[in-house]
C-alpha cells in the first residue's frame, strides 16, 4: 500500500510539471506575438515597440545633422514644434521614421539643405500621430541651394490646414518656395493639397520630379505655377482618389507662362483655376484635357513668338471645357498672336463666351484680333455663351480663319 501511494504521487508531480511547462510555452508565444505586433511595420501605433528610444528633435538647426534608423523597433524621432533648418545639411537616412505631433512641421530656409534619401524597399517615413487624419502642417522648402532632395520618402497625414509663406488660403503636405528634387515619393491623405508651389517662378524651381504617387488628398494632388510643367515628368506619376483629382494651375499678374511649354496627356485633366496668359509658345498634345474654372480665360499676346498649337488626333482628341457643362461658364480663348503656328487639330471646345473679349461687341468661345490667322482642322465648338463660336474682331488688323471643321458654322465678323 505504501509503495503504491508514493508511485501515484510521483506520477501526479510529473503531470503537474508537464502542465507548467506547456503553460510557460504558451505564455512565451503570446508575449512574443504581442511584442512583434508593435514593431516598426505598423508605425501608426500610438506606442510602438521601444517607443522610449525615440529622440525628440530640437526646434532650430544651424549645422549639419544626420537622422538614422536608430530605433529599428519603432519611431526614431519625434517633432513637436516647427523645426527650422537655417544652415547646414539636414540628412535623413533610409528606414528612418519621424513622427510629427499635431501642428508640427519641418521648414528648410536660408542656407539650409534637406537631403532625405531613402531607398526602394527601405523608405523614409514622415507620419502624424493619428493615422488617417491630417494632423501636422507639412514640409516647407524655402531654400534655393539647389541640393534639396526627397527620394523614396512617404509623407502621410500632413497638410493640416495651416499655410506657409505668403499663402493664406492654400495649404499642402509639401510647399516649396525654393529649389528641390522629388522622386519615388508618396504623399497620402493631405488635409488640403499634396504639393503647392509659390506663385512667382523666380522664387521656386523644380530640378527633377518623377515617379511620385499622390493619393487621398482633400483637394488637388498638385497646385503649381504653370511654368513648372516643363520641369516635371508628370506622365511617370500616379494621382488617385484626391478630392479634386486634377492638376491645378495658378498664376499671378506678373508671372505668366514665360517659357515654351508642352502639355502631355495625363490620366487626369489639367485645371486652370483663374487665368492663363501666353507669353511663350504652348503646345497641347493628343489626349490632353483642360478644365476651365468659372470666369477663367486663356489668352495670347500680340507677339509673333507666342502661339497655341493643338495637336489632337482622330483617335485622341484634345478637350478644353468648363468645369461645369454650362454655356458661358468661362470667358473663352482670346488670340492676338499672328504666328503661323496657331493650328488646332481635333479640338473639342465648349462652355466659353461668358464675356466679350478684346475690343469688339460680340462674345464667343474664341475671339481673334489683329492679323491672326487660325487654322481649324476637324474641331468642334459647343455651348458658347455668346452668339458665335468664333468672333473675328477687326481691331488692330484683319483676322482670318481657315476652317476645315464642318461642325463649326457660327463664325461672326465685326
Amino acid at each position: 500500500m505504501t509503495v503504491y501511494f508514493k508511485t501515484e504521487k510521483k506520477n501526479n508531480l510529473k503531470n503537474i510539471s508537464v502542465k507548467k511547462t506547456i503553460t510557460n510555452l504558451i505564455c512565451l508565444v503570446f508575449l512574443t506575438s504581442l511584442i512583434t505586433s508593435c514593431t516598426k511595420e505598423d508605425p501608426s501605433n500610438e506606442n510602438p515597440g521601444n517607443s522610449n528610444l525615440a529622440i525628440t528633435l530640437d526646434c532650430l538647426y544651424n549645422t549639419d545633422i544626420t537622422l538614422t534608423n536608430q530605433n529599428p523597433e519603432g519611431i526614431d524621432y519625434i517633432v513637436d514644434c516647427e523645426v527650422e533648418v537655417r544652415d547646414g545639411i539636414f540628412s535623413i537616412e533610409p528606414g528612418t521614421t519621424i513622427q510629427f505631433k499635431n501642428g508640427a512641421s519641418l521648414v528648410i530656409e536660408n542656407d539650409g539643405i534637406l537631403r532625405a534619401l531613402g531607398k526602394s524597399g527601405d523608405p523614409i517615413s514622415m507620419i502624424g500621430t493619428n493615422e488617417g487624419s491630417a494632423s501636422w502642417r507639412g514640409i516647407y522648402i524655402n531654400s534655393n541651394t539647389g541640393a534639396n532632395q526627397l527620394e523614396h520618402v512617404n509623407i502621410k497625414d500632413a497638410g493640416d490646414g495651416e499655410s506657409f509663406g505668403l499663402f493664406s488660403t492654400n495649404h499642402a503636405a509639401v510647399t516649396f518656395q525654393g529649389r528641390f528634387t522629388m522622386s519615388n515619393c508618396t504623399i497620402e491623405n493631405s488635409g488640403d493639397n499634396g504639393i503647392l508651389s509659390e506663385e512667382s517662378l523666380t522664387l521656386s524651381t523644380i530640378n527633377k520630379f518623377e515617379n511620385n504617387t499622390i493619393i487621398g488628398c482633400k483637394r488637388y494632388p498638385i497646385l503649381i505655377n504653370q511654368n513648372h510643367i516643363s520641369d516635371m515628368d508628370l506622365t511617370s506619376c500616379t494621382f488617385n482618389e484626391n478630392g479634386i483629382n486634377m492638376l491645378g494651375l495658378h498664376q499671378d499678374d506678373v508671372d505668366r507662362l514665360n517659357k515654351e511649354t508642352t502639355f502631355e496627356a495625363l490620366d487626369i485633366p489639367y485645371f486652370i483655376e483663374d487665368g492663363f496668359e501666353l507669353y511663350a509658345p504652348l503646345t497641347l498634345e493628343a489626349g490632353v484635357e483642360i478644365v476651365m474654372g468659372v470666369g477663367s480665360f486663356l489668352t495670347s499676346t500680340s507677339n509673333n513668338n507666342q502661339y497655341l498649337l493643338i495637336q489632337g488626333s482622330q483617335s485622341n482628341h484634345v478637350t478644353i471645357r468648363g468645369k461645369e457643362s454650362l454655356s458661358g461658364y468661362w470667358e473663352g480663348i482670346y488670340i492676338r498672336s499672328p504666328s503661323s503656328l496657331n493650328i488646332w487639330e481635333y479640338l473639342d471646345l465648349s462652355d466659353g463666351g461668358s464675356i466679350i473679349q478684346g475690343h469688339g461687341d460680340l462674345a464667343g468661345n474664341v475671339t481673334l484680333e489683329f492679323d491672326v490667322n487660325l487654322v481649324l482642322n476637324n474641331c468642334t465648338s459647343s455651348r458658347s455663351g455668346g452668339d458665335c463660336d468664333i468672333v473675328l474682331s477687326d481691331f488692330g488688323g484683319n483676322p482670318t480663319v481657315e476652317n476645315n471643321s464642318p461642325q463649326i458654322i457660327s463664325i461672326c465678323e465685326e
